[in-house]
């Protein structure tokens, strides 16, 4: 989760807006929604990477289950006991970790592209505070 954390902090000061600084800030936008965008992503290839070390684990698990077992099992028992494995459960956790990665990364996305929006309403207001 240090990463998520990690995230986090940078997303609040990427999304910080000095009332002084906003000409600095304005052209800094494109550069924080393209740094958004690239870690959204390099998230989902990570996502989908795991998902076919998932895929390919599931599939050797069955094989070697059903080559060395004196029992035999239906596909659907099979399917549960694989579920339980050591691999199967450290994959599922990447993915799961990936999964929020890449709801944060779109969601820090999201907010990144209306800072245009936050920035222009300020100085609208600044100009209504003025006269």
């Amino acid at each position: 989760m240090e990463k998520l954390d990690k995230y986090i902090e940078e997303l609040k000061t990427d999304l910080s807006i000095e009332r002084f600084s906003l000409d600095e800030k304005t052209l800094k936008v494109p550069a924080i929604k393209a740094k958004w965008l690239a870690r959204l992503s390099s998230h989902k290839r990570e996502y989908r990477k795991y998902e076919k070390l998932l895929s390919e684990a599931k599939a050797k698990l069955m094989k070697e289950y059903e080559t060395k077992r004196d029992i035999s099992y239906t596909k659907a028992t099979l399917e549960k006991i694989i579920l339980d494995e050591d691999v199967i459960i450290k994959i599922q956790d990447n993915i799961n970790f990936e999964k929020n990665l890449i709801e944060f990364c779109d969601k820090a996305l999201s907010l990144a592209g209306s800072m245009s929006y936050d920035i222009k309403n300020i100085i609208e207001w600044t100009k209504l505070e003025l006269t």
